[in-house]
Protein backbone atom coordinates (compact mmCIF):
# COMPACT_ATOMS: atom_id res chain seq x y z
CA UNK A 1 0.00 0.00 0.00
CA UNK A 2 1.22 3.52 -0.79
CA UNK A 3 -0.38 6.67 0.54
CA UNK A 4 0.99 10.20 0.09
CA UNK A 5 0.58 12.29 3.24
CA UNK A 6 1.73 15.61 4.57
CA UNK A 7 2.79 15.62 8.18
CA UNK A 8 2.86 18.44 10.68
CA UNK A 9 4.93 17.84 13.81
CA UNK A 10 5.39 19.76 17.04
CA UNK A 11 7.99 19.24 19.69
CA UNK A 12 9.63 21.22 22.41
CA UNK A 13 13.34 22.01 22.24
CA UNK A 14 15.33 18.77 22.21
CA UNK A 15 17.02 17.66 25.39
CA UNK A 16 20.78 18.04 24.94
CA UNK A 17 23.22 15.74 26.72
CA UNK A 18 26.94 16.55 26.54
CA UNK A 19 28.76 13.25 26.13
CA UNK A 20 32.37 14.37 25.89
CA UNK A 21 34.54 16.87 23.99
CA UNK A 22 32.95 17.53 20.59
CA UNK A 23 30.09 15.04 21.06
CA UNK A 24 26.47 15.65 22.07
CA UNK A 25 23.25 13.64 22.10
CA UNK A 26 19.90 15.29 21.31
CA UNK A 27 16.67 13.53 22.31
CA UNK A 28 13.22 14.58 21.13
CA UNK A 29 9.54 13.97 21.88
CA UNK A 30 7.16 15.00 19.09
CA UNK A 31 3.43 14.89 18.37
CA UNK A 32 1.79 15.45 15.02
CA UNK A 33 -0.90 14.78 12.48
CA UNK A 34 -0.84 13.23 9.00
CA UNK A 35 -3.13 14.56 6.28
CA UNK A 36 -3.60 12.58 3.09
CA UNK A 37 -2.96 14.50 -0.12
CA UNK A 38 -6.25 13.06 -1.48
CA UNK A 39 -8.35 13.94 1.60
CA UNK A 40 -8.98 10.30 2.49
CA UNK A 41 -7.28 7.00 3.14
CA UNK A 42 -6.03 4.98 6.09
CA UNK A 43 -3.59 7.58 7.47
CA UNK A 44 -5.72 10.67 6.79
CA UNK A 45 -6.05 12.64 10.05
CA UNK A 46 -3.98 10.08 11.97
CA UNK A 47 -2.21 11.54 14.98
CA UNK A 48 1.33 10.53 15.84
CA UNK A 49 3.65 10.48 18.82
CA UNK A 50 7.37 9.81 18.40
CA UNK A 51 10.40 9.60 20.65
CA UNK A 52 13.94 9.52 19.37
CA UNK A 53 17.34 11.07 19.26
CA UNK A 54 20.56 11.52 17.40
CA UNK A 55 24.24 12.17 18.05
CA UNK A 56 26.40 14.96 16.70
CA UNK A 57 30.11 14.27 16.76
CA UNK A 58 32.54 17.04 15.76
CA UNK A 59 29.77 18.90 13.86
CA UNK A 60 28.76 15.73 11.99
CA UNK A 61 25.40 14.00 12.31
CA UNK A 62 26.25 10.40 13.18
CA UNK A 63 22.99 8.52 13.73
CA UNK A 64 19.27 8.75 14.47
CA UNK A 65 16.88 6.30 16.04
CA UNK A 66 13.23 6.76 16.88
CA UNK A 67 10.07 4.93 17.85
CA UNK A 68 6.48 5.98 17.51
CA UNK A 69 2.83 5.25 16.97
CA UNK A 70 0.16 6.47 14.56
CA UNK A 71 -3.34 6.56 16.04
CA UNK A 72 -5.74 5.99 13.13
CA UNK A 73 -9.26 7.42 12.94
CA UNK A 74 -10.79 3.93 13.25
CA UNK A 75 -9.01 3.38 16.60
CA UNK A 76 -6.22 1.14 15.27
CA UNK A 77 -2.59 1.86 16.12
CA UNK A 78 0.41 1.51 13.81
CA UNK A 79 3.76 1.25 15.62
CA UNK A 80 7.01 2.07 13.83
CA UNK A 81 10.75 2.18 14.28
CA UNK A 82 12.99 4.74 12.59
CA UNK A 83 16.70 4.37 11.93
CA UNK A 84 18.71 6.77 9.79
CA UNK A 85 22.01 5.18 8.68
CA UNK A 86 25.26 7.11 8.58
CA UNK A 87 26.69 7.48 5.08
Amino acid sequence: MTEAVTGALYGSAPKILLLDEGRVRLNYDMIGIALSDTGGGLFHQATSHSLGGFTIEKDTFTDEQGWGVFNLQNGDKVFYTLRVPVK
